[in-house]
């Protein structure tokens, strides 16, 4: 049940909530927004890119959460009946879904950017005592981001929904308003950032790292991650801390259950045969070119998910 990727996710839970209660996350979208454009498409390739951007360190849901109230706040300068601009009738429905997608394919990116990674990572781990890291599953999981990101976009903006090019009116000044209220980097955001960036890069070099600290791994970075944003002040005077306990309130408890839960679920599967009966009755699966094995297999966990 305590699963090392268990206290791997606790400490990018933490590192995410520190985002969150620094305003970090939020300075990093409405920039990335800024620097794309107030015209629809580039609007919608934003909300694309700052979502899957967060949501490679955050949970998908935590990152659709917070991107929503500045979609909502860009889709509300859009008029209402008769004065919509042209073409403009489903840009609301097209942001909205790029909030969800982008998040959905960020998460692909990292072994943390969505619990299924890690419960695969887990269940290899324990059954066939194979590691895969984090630098590892970024070899992979990266370029599925960078391909699936592209199709949605131009599934969203050309097909789905056809966006005129000219720009949204009173954009420009909404985002400005977003970045002037943001101020200057605080001691707080400071902190995360280096925290984050330090984290972020022990995890990618971790199997250089690891020849200079035998003992290092994906987990013990995090939870030392963690441990820093507890450890720094913001000031030493007033006893304030980036982190506090009190703060880990907010941290999804429910998924570190399902977690372990769902990771003890798959070994007593594994133990029990149930496992080894289930792979018999894919059998008539043999012979067929493992393209088409892989397809059968995607599409049928697809479905099992639509439930």
């Amino acid at each position: 049940y305590a699963n090392p990727l268990i206290f791997l996710f606790l400490g990018g839970f933490i590192i995410a909530l520190a985002m969150q209660r620094s305003n970090l996350h939020r300075r990093v979208a409405i920039n990335l927004i800024a620097v794309m454009g107030t015209q629809p498409d580039r609007i919608i390739a934003g909300f694309l890119l700052a979502s899957a951007l967060v949501s490679m360190w955050v949970s998908n849901t935590a990152t659709t959460l917070m991107m929503l109230p500045i979609a909502i706040s860009v889709v509300l300068l859009i008029p209402k009946g008769n004065d919509v601009q042209p073409g403009l009738k489903n840009f609301g429905t097209a942001l909205l879904l790029a909030v969800a997608y982008g998040a959905t394919s960020g998460g692909m990116g990292t072994l943390i950017g969505t619990p299924p990674n890690a419960l695969l990572a887990g269940y290899v781990n324990s059954v066939y005592h194979l590691n895969i890291g984090f630098g590892q599953w970024m070899l992979i999981g990266l370029p599925v981001t960078l391909v699936t990101l592209p199709i949605v976009y131009w599934v969203l903006t050309r097909i789905a929904f056809q966006l005129p090019r000219g720009e949204v009116r009173g954009m420009a000044e909404l985002i400005q308003s977003e970045r002037t209220s943001l101020g200057r980097f605080s001691r707080a955001e400071t902190i995360v950032t280096v925290v984050f960036l330090l984290t972020a890069l022990s995890w990618i070099f971790r199997p250089l790292l690891a020849k200079i600290i035998p003992m290092l791994s994906d987990t013990t970075i995090a939870v030392a991650g963690a441990i820093l944003l507890f450890a720094i002040p913001l000031n030493l005077k007033r006893g304030e801390f980036v982190m506090t306990w009190g703060d880990t309130k907010k941290l999804p408890w429910d998924v570190l259950l399902l977690f372990g839960g769902g990771l003890s679920l798959a070994a007593n599967i594994q133990q029990h045969g149930l496992a080894h009966y289930l792979g018999e009755l894919s059998q008539s699966l043999h012979g067929l070119p493992i393209i088409l094995t892989v397809a059968i297999v995607c599409f049928g966990i697809l479905m099992l998910t639509e439930l």
